[in-house]
């Protein structure tokens, strides 16, 4: 027997170190591994895209201002917003997937409504 267990990871984080330049492509999050390649996320009110993920040093590589926002400095423990992924231009229709379960055999109803055949 095999069992699977999915856990949510978390929307938010904060910065392990101030950002003090705006042209600085690495920042270090307080927990690297909640972040994924091509994911998009928001400090303050600059959006960043992440480009690589170093999970044992809690170090994103990111574009700085992505979409247009404007690059800016930020303070240690700011909040790190997980916006979800930006396809990348051209990438195939099955990238970054999601696949709907569904429990089919496991249905009760109420009593009283109804569905009883």
């Amino acid at each position: 027997m095999e069992w699977q267990r999915d856990e949510d990871i978390p929307l938010t984080d904060v910065l392990g170190a101030a950002i003090t330049s705006t042209s600085a492509a690495q920042i270090t999050a307080t927990y690297g591994e909640y972040f994924n390649l091509h994911d998009v996320i928001l400090i303050d009110s600059e959006l960043m895209q992440v480009l690589a993920t170093d999970a044992t040093n809690n170090y994103l590589t990111v574009t700085r201002g992505f979409a247009g926002s404007t690059a800016a400095t930020h303070l240690i423990s700011a909040t790190i917003y997980r916006l979800g992924s930006a396809r990348p231009e051209g990438s195939s229709p099955g990238w970054a997937q999601q696949v709907a379960t569904s429990q089919p055999y496991n249905y009760t109803c109420p009593e009283g409504f109804g569905c009883a055949a």
